[in-house]
């Protein structure tokens, strides 16, 4: 199993340098595997504000490449690594000692049995369709307090120039088809293609491919789904992904 070679400055370094062989979001390079690991916890640090979670739902978890820092990171709270590929949250459950929790294709049936005080949501909806997503946001909600933090990537405006490049493989018609309904709506879809639908038909018989979100749509569904937008932040994921920020409303202050 392959360990990863951590930077000398790198803030936690008794974080757990395991990969899976079958975790595909480590891509031959050690350097930026940690480093989206090390933005999405800046992220999250920046939307608690100081609050110290005691129990976090990863989702979707894969294989743990935020899950293993958020571990370092919060060793006393309780973590949920949750995912629709079995073998990574059983990898997760086993190399980081969470609880694994297998997710379901109908998001009107999520009910994992508590809520969380953290909900990272890491490259997800930037693969679902406009009502899957709004599916996905009310089971959020229902895992959630007024004490709870959300926290999900998007992709926003900024990826149009790689669609238009073909980075997520889709012909030029398919593409710019997508930014138009995007441009239309606030939300653009298509189905991924060929053999990367082929491999993912295995994990889910729902839609899959890639979306294009902006940020009065996210609120606006958000908002309709009973939980308040805090935060927006354009390409602050690795330089790639929106994040979002939302939480159940409440009268009272936060406590620290």
């Amino acid at each position: 199993m392959h360990q990863l070679l951590l930077p000398a400055d790198f803030p936690l370094p008794l974080m757990d340098r395991a990969v899976a062989e079958r975790d595909t979001m480590y891509l031959e390079s050690d350097a930026h595997y940690v480093s989206v690991g090390q933005s999405a916890l800046r992220i999250i640090e920046g939307a608690l504000d100081g609050r110290e979670p005691r129990s976090i739902l990863d989702l979707p978890s894969g294989f743990g490449r935020v899950t293993r820092v958020l571990r370092a990171r919060f060793p006393q709270a309780t973590i949920t690594a949750s995912d629709l590929d079995s073998k990574g949250v059983e990898f997760c459950a086993a190399q980081f000692g969470v609880r694994a929790a297998l997710s379901v294709r109908d998001f009107n049936q999520l009910h994992l049995g508590e809520c969380y005080d953290l909900i990272w949501v890491g490259s997800l909806i930037t693969h679902l369709p406009p009502r899957q997503t709004r599916e996905f946001f009310a089971a959020m909600a229902r895992h959630m307090t007024p004490l709870s933090t959300l926290v999900v990537s998007s992709h926003g405006p900024s990826i149009i120039p790689r669609l238009q490049a073909q980075a997520y493989g889709f012909p030029p018609l398919t593409a710019a088809e997508l930014i138009a309904e995007y441009q239309q709506t606030g939300y653009g879809y298509r189905d991924y293609g060929g053999s990367e639908r082929e491999i993912r038909a295995s994990l889910s018989n729902e839609n899959y491919g890639i979306s294009l979100t902006n940020e009065i749509w996210l609120r606006e569904t958000l908002s309709g789904c009973g939980l308040r937008v805090e935060a927006y932040h354009p390409r602050l994921w690795d330089d790639h992904h929106d994040i979002v920020v939302a939480r159940l409303p409440r009268t009272d202050p936060l406590p620290r």
